[in-house]
């Protein structure tokens, strides 16, 4: 199957912006030759007429439910449980420190 060596281990590692270890390097390489030859043998599964899923819910029907409205609240409602309120909003603390 396809080799990975040291110098492609760095590459990788540069390029995904981590630090392997000396140490860990070995146990690397062989977590990585296991997860290509996996996918190898992914390679091998006979597809022929399976048609690709875009979703993991395609083909199933979904039950709705009818959008009905069954309460409606003021803003008087909403407002009167709000911790600070002004003009008819929400009150909340500055995000942002002004300087």
């Amino acid at each position: 199957m396809d080799d990975i060596d040291l110098k492609t281990l760095e590459q990788i590692s540069r390029l995904v912006k981590i630090d392997i270890p000396e140490e860990k390097q070995a146990a690397m390489l062989a977590d990585l030759e296991k997860i290509l030859d996996y996918a190898h043998m992914l390679d091998t599964v006979d597809t022929e007429g399976v048609s690709p899923c875009y979703h993991v819910l395609e083909g199933i029907k979904c039950p709705q439910r009818e959008d009905v409205v069954n309460e409606s609240f003021t803003s008087d409602d909403f407002l009167k449980n709000a911790p600070a309120q002004t003009g008819g909003m929400v009150k909340i603390p500055p995000l942002m420190e002004q300087s």
